[in-house]
């Protein structure tokens, strides 16, 4: 399980027991679901790992280094590819960061994952470096349609907000979706509330399963309600 899904579930379980949570009880379970969200997309079980190391005092005199931001990290890197920053404005001291840190800015773009982290960290300097743009020669716009991705993402609040929708109509209402380029799948994403990374397919995939979460938490509180 990722942190992603991980939020999907708090989401489904504060749907599911709305009628027997305290307003702050759900507000709480909101708050943790969107912290894990606004996160990158990592395993549970990297995650926890990162925060016991986070709680484990440092060796006397040894100097301790900031935590990563890994999604500011894979932000200025497409902010280089987009020649809107220049390449100055991504950290280059990519040997400071954990393997799973290393990772997670791979994935973001697609990259190889396997290796020791001596073997990620110039496969992460080179995003960097293949990022450089020469003078003169404009980069290439984002291939997003706002247009697509407004309408796309009225139609898939409307389905997962509305009780009497099924997830039969979610899912055919999902699949023009899969017809769009990544850039605009993954803005898509993100204005429904979830940072997903990965492959065209697996940021529709994850996107899908988690809406299709949602329905089924509502379908199995109006049956609790029903039985009351």
């Amino acid at each position: 399980m990722t942190t992603h899904e991980l939020a999907g579930m708090l989401d489904h379980m504060r749907t599911a027991f709305a009628f027997g949570l305290s307003k702050p009880a759900a507000n709480d379970l909101e708050a943790v679901s969107g912290a894990f969200r606004d996160g990158p997309d990592q395993k549970v079980s990297e995650f926890l790992k990162a925060i016991r190391a986070a709680r484990t005092p440092a060796a006397s005199g040894a100097a301790k280094s900031p935590p990563a931001d890994v999604a500011v990290i894979v932000e200025r890197i497409r902010a280089v590819r987009y020649g809107t920053e220049p390449a100055e404005s991504v950290p280059t001291d990519f040997a400071k960061l954990t393997g799973p840190n290393l990772k997670d800015i791979l994935r973001a773009f697609g990259g190889k994952l396997s290796g020791t982290k001596s073997e990620l960290v110039p496969r992460v300097r080179q995003l960097v470096t293949r990022a450089a743009t020469p003078v003169g020669d404009p980069p290439p716009a984002p291939d997003i349609d706002p247009v697509k991705v407004v309408e796309s993402v009225e139609t898939l609040t409307r389905l997962r907000d509305a009780k009497e929708a099924t997830v039969a109509e979610l899912r055919s209402s999902f699949e023009p979706i899969r017809e769009l380029p990544k850039p605009a799948v993954e803005e898509i994403a993100k204005q429904m509330g979830y940072t997903l990374s990965g492959s065209k397919k697996e940021v529709l995939d994850r996107l899908l399963s988690n809406l299709e979460g949602i329905k089924m938490s509502q379908y199995r509180a109006e049956v609790i309600l029903n039985a009351v």
